[in-house]
Order: structure tokens, then sequence, then C-alpha cells
């Protein structure tokens, strides 16, 4: 994830105004859908408002903190069903782990592989994600929300629950893992 280069450097700010950030695109695409060539976003830095989106031309004049130019600006996607789960691919001298599986050195792998995902998720337009009943989710909610990551903004739905036989139910745990688990989550 990278931020665009910043032109046209730093204005100066009105001493009780907010923050400002300008965002000139060669192409901005709307809420709507409705696609403007040469058009502009100034958004409140400090509440994360934007207050405008419209052409260049008509935007309002005030004190700007930053500019910034990018070739296009679009709406942020929503994947609202998705598993992040660390995809290893090839990685052959380690067992495939079950869905819930403790088994250490596969689930460190796969965390960290969870962790590029987001990444990836952002530098492609993502900016939200449903994730539901991936083994990750907790984790990953704290790190995004105290900002220790860099992920879309992450809504996670819980542990899966599947019926005997379903796609989500792991035979692969022991009922002594299954008991462990339940006292952790019940002690507190």
């Amino acid at each position: 994830f990278r931020r665009p280069v910043s032109h046209g450097g730093r204005g100066r700010r009105a001493a009780s105004g907010p923050l400002v950030t300008r965002v000139d695109a060669s192409v901005l695409i709307r809420g709507g859908g409705e696609v403007l060539r040469d058009g502009s976003v100034l958004m409140n830095a400090t509440s994360g408002e934007i207050v405008f989106a419209g052409p260049a031309r008509d935007v309002p004049r005030v004190p700007v903190d930053e500019r910034i130019r990018v070739e296009a600006v679009m709406p942020g996607l929503w994947d609202c069903h998705t598993h992040v789960m660390g995809q290893l691919g090839d990685a052959t001298e380690f067992k495939q782990a079950g869905f819930m599986s403790a088994e250490y050195r596969v689930n460190y792998l796969r965390f960290h592989s969870a962790l590029q995902e987001l990444e990836e998720a952002v530098s492609m337009g993502i900016t939200s994600i449903r994730e539901l009943g991936g083994m990750f989710g907790q984790a990953i909610h704290a790190l995004e929300i105290s900002g220790q990551i860099v992920s879309p903004h992450f809504h996670y739905a819980g542990r899966a629950i599947a019926m005997t036989g379903g796609h989500a139910d792991d035979q692969l745990i022991t009922l002594d893992e299954y008991e462990r688990m339940d006292a952790r989550r019940l002690s507190g």
C-alpha cells in the first residue's frame, strides 16, 4: 500500500480551521457512477468527511493543507463475503491445518499471509471487508482498530457455525481441543 506522491506542496492552514486535503484526479468516479474528467475531492482530514467531490473547476475556495495528484479516484469497494484465511499456496513442507486448528507452525504462517491479503485488498481499492468465520477474525479486527496493520475496515461476523459434515465442520480437531476452547471462552 503506497500513498500517492504529493504535488504542489503543503498550503498554509488557517489557525482555527480543520486540516483539508485536496485530491485532483484525471478521472473521478462519483458514488452514483458518474465519470468526470479532471475532478477533485476535498476532504476534512480531521474528521475524515468528504466535503466536495466534483469537477475541479467547481472546488470551493478554502485553505488546503495538502494537495495530491492521482490518475483516478473512485468510491471504495466492499468485499461482503470473504474468509481471510492466509493462503500458503505450494508450501508443501507444511501440512494443511484444519479449519480451526491450533497447529502453531502452519497457523503462524497463515496469519502473516492473511495480513498480506489485507494489504493487497487495500491496494485493489477494497475499503471494507465482511469476514465470515475465518480463524483470525478477532485478532485481525483488534489490530485493524488499533491501527497496527494496513487493512480495509474489517467487520468480523464471528466464528463459523456449521452442521455436522458441512463445509466448515472440522473433523480434525480433537474433543480435548474443543473442551479447551470452551473453557477459555467461558472463563472470561
